[in-house]
């Protein structure tokens, strides 16, 4: 009901024009800042995390010295008509999405996050009731640079099936996974784009959602499981 009000500004709407609306391919994110605001960008829908469910981004980071913006998910339950909600709805840009000033996977008052950043593998998570943000790098070899002036889009997505969470990348033509990251989500999560602290040029866009995860190499996929880092407490 939430993101049915938040995509004609709270002006009736039939359920199955919300649902077309929401699923439509968007920007998250495009441009260049020397200072980027921390954010957390909703896309308009959320997921029963039963699945399953795959969602694709094609995502970009360039002339980026101090990391880059990541991908992922957030309790939906949690963000129901919260203050902090209500207060960014009046700012919902062209593109629907709802956008909180501050990330959610580094700081999130008690709800759950988690966020990844497909060049590296890099994941932040705040669990439920959480006080500190938790740092963990899938077994993932660097695919760009992004300090580089300019990187080829990558396709990269989650995989919610059975309550749980796996990445995924594209990468040479081939899409590959990640080790499961989380086992017992809550009932119902929203895709999300969150950044901080960053500097540079960004395309985040959503590209589709899909009923099944895309194919993988059955003989190489199991190489790029497990953690480089396991789930660590960030001071």
């Amino acid at each position: 009901a939430f993101f049915k009000r938040l995509l004609l500004g709270f002006r009736p709407m039939p359920d199955w024009m919300a649902t077309f609306a929401s699923l439509q391919p968007r920007r998250l994110v495009c441009g260049y800042c020397t200072k980027w605001r921390p954010q957390t960008c909703l896309l308009p829908f959320k997921l029963d995390t039963k699945g399953p469910w795959f969602v694709e981004f094609e995502y970009v980071s360039a002339k980026a010295p101090n990391g880059t913006p990541g991908i992922g998910v957030v309790d939906a339950a949690s963000l129901a008509m919260t203050a902090d909600c209500e207060d960014q709805v009046k700012r919902v840009s062209q593109d629907l999405c709802c956008r909180l000033d501050c990330d959610l996977s580094k700081q999130s008052n008690g709800r759950f996050a988690i966020s990844l950043s497909p060049y590296d593998g890099s994941l932040f998570a705040m669990w439920s009731q959480g006080e500190t943000c938790n740092c963990a790098r899938l077994n993932w070899e660097p695919v760009c640079n992004e300090q580089s002036r300019w990187n080829n889009p990558l396709h990269c997505g989650f995989l919610l099936k059975n309550q749980t969470l796996t990445f995924f990348r594209r990468s040479e033509g081939r899409w590959h996974s990640g080790e499961t990251v989380c086992k017992n989500l809550p009932a119902h999560v929203s895709p999300c784009m969150f950044m901080s602290s960053y500097v540079g040029y960004t395309l985040i866009r959503f590209v589709r959602l899909w009923n099944t995860p895309p194919e993988v190499c059955p003989g190489c996929d199991a190489a790029f499981h497990g953690f480089a880092s396991p789930f660590e407490s960030r001071p």
